[in-house]
């Protein structure tokens, strides 16, 4: 006769129930006084008669109990991680949320104290930024009506199915900031990506702020041979581009403001998006078998996404996509409203949030990191312009360039800045965790790059001219160069092959070598 162990048997549901086996263990020898309780037993009491009614009894109670403490309805035990984000003061999370996170949660507050150098001062200004907080793209919006859905889910979970689970739960504060939400009313397809409100004052405050750092230099009066500004040709960066304008000489003076004519093909602002060779790359980051798809596919995503689900109350893990509307919903809308809460800042957990982000690093490694060689190359027209405007000293004491978030990586990359030891890959997410390429701090909305060369020749012990590096007003730190002051001899040999390159290379890299998957 075939045994049936009930360890056995619950094992295949992958629940640990040696506490309720035990039990009914305990049951069956207290009332038949055998040790197994296995199915020709319980036969043999069934025909014989010894099977007492009160252990049949006992039998059914448990297994009621186990339904409704492991069952569908209910998940009981604890999921996931306690979190209350209503009640959370410092909100760590709000920092990690990739290329969307809000700019002023992470600008250096010390630039004006860093931007004095003793006995020299300051003769040229360069700045590349990338635009401001803005609305969502096309993908991000066609996602929303799936958000909505996914939200009124969650209510009825909590409120009608009762599915929340016993520990890890969303709090109460937090259910009702997600009942109260609603879609913002600026988020249309036709005003894709468009610069919000915020975004306009993230520049304008930049601006403002190296203005007061630097007022013999951005503090003149507006001429054309003093002023050079262009930006990419979308609305997001010519209205970047205006607010920055506006923060120097006040409302309404971007209108007076001598523009360059839009290139047909940008290759300096846009340099990537005319290279076929980085496209084509581009196409295979998400490919099944890369590193970016095979982390999406992992254990530890998977392990994510189920604790996220039953977090909400669902039976089903969510789907890794559904967690990136999430998690960017609620990056877009702390970073458009600074100190308004986001419903959906509280679903996920620190951790999670890490993962997310993590997931956003390794696809902009090799999309404009260290994780394609072509990155070296796609910044060159930038690195060239930024070098001669240090070495010369002739044409505008001040250039301010606005693009994109590929540029100002990819600039990272041509200054040799937060390289790893190592490339982040699908399995190596532990030992990154204090890893230097992180876009949430490199590449906000609003990152910026600010140059400032220094004329010291007043400087008896060192009267050769010094540049200084900020990037997101803090201090860059740079090799050969000292809390990112570096002498303008060393940064120009650093940087020399971009100097002596027609920048032209993309237009003869070989697909083969487009992406370093």
């Amino acid at each position: 006769m075939v045994m049936f162990d009930l360890d056995i048997y619950l094992s295949t549901f992958q629940i640990n129930l040696v506490t309720v086996t035990k039990s009914l263990r305990k049951l069956y020898s207290t009332f038949s006084g055998k040790d197994c309780f296995c199915i020709h037993n319980i036969g043999e009491n069934l025909v014989d008669g010894e099977m007492n009614i009160n252990f049949w009894l006992a039998v059914f109670i448990v297994v009621i109990n186990y339904q409704n403490v492991f069952g569908k309805k209910h998940f009981g035990a604890a999921c996931c991680e306690e979190y209350c984000y209503s009640t959370d003061k410092v909100q760590e999370h709000m920092k990690h949320r990739s290329s969307s996170t809000a700019y002023q949660l992470v600008k250096g507050i010390d630039y004006f104290d860093q931007s004095g150098i003793p006995n020299c001062k300051p003769v040229r200004f360069w700045f590349l930024s990338r635009h401001g907080t803005r609305l969502p793209g096309k993908e991000e919006i066609e996602g929303i009506p799936g958000l909505v859905s996914l939200r009124d889910n969650i209510i009825e979970n909590y409120e009608v199915k009762k599915t929340a689970p016993a520990k890890g739960a969303l709090c109460g504060q937090d259910l009702e900031l997600l009942k109260n939400w609603v879609v913002n009313e600026n988020i249309t397809m036709d005003k894709n990506q468009y610069l919000t409100d915020q975004g306009w004052n993230d520049l304008k405050g930049i601006a403002e702020d190296y203005k007061e750092a630097y007022p013999t230099l951005l503090g003149r009066e507006y001429e054309p041979s003093e002023y050079a500004f262009h930006h990419s040709g979308n609305q997001r960066t010519e209205a970047s581009m205006m607010a920055f304008i506006e923060g120097l000489f006040g409302p309404g003076a971007s209108e007076n403001i001598s523009q360059p004519a839009q290139y047909a093909n940008d290759t300096f602002l846009l340099p990537a998006k005319y290279c076929p060779a980085w496209s084509t790359g581009l196409s295979k980051i998400n490919e099944p078998g890369s590193e970016t798809s095979n982390f999406i596919a992992s254990s530890r995503v998977a392990q994510m996404l189920t604790d996220i689900g039953k977090r909400l109350g669902f039976d089903e893990p969510l789907t890794f996509k559904q967690v990136q509307l999430i998690y960017n919903m609620c990056a877009y809308e702390k970073a458009w409203y600074l100190d308004k809460p986001s419903p959906w800042c509280s679903v996920l957990t620190l951790d999670q949030v890490k993962i997310v982000e993590y997931q956003y690093d390794l696809f902009y490694q090799y999309r404009s990191g260290y994780g394609n060689d072509l990155n070296y190359d796609m910044p060159c027209k930038v690195m060239k312009d930024m070098l001669n405007r240090m070495a010369k000293d002739e044409g505008p004491r001040v250039t301010a360039y606005f693009s994109h978030s590929s540029l100002l990586q990819m600039f990272a990359i041509g200054l040799g800045v937060f390289k790893d030891s190592s490339l982040m890959t699908n399995s190596n997410y532990d030992s990154m965790e204090g890893r230097k390429w992180r876009s949430s701090k490199i590449d906000p909305f609003a990152s910026n790059y600010a140059i400032v060369k220094y004329d010291c020749s007043k400087d008896e012990n060192d009267p050769s001219p010094t540049v200084k590096f900020f990037l997101n007003q803090r201090s860059l730190e740079m090799d050969n160069c000292t809390n990112g002051l570096c002498r303008l001899e060393d940064v120009l040999k650093t940087y020399k092959r971009y100097l002596d390159e027609d920048c032209e290379e993309c237009q003869d890299a070989s697909e083969d070598v487009a992406i370093g998957l």
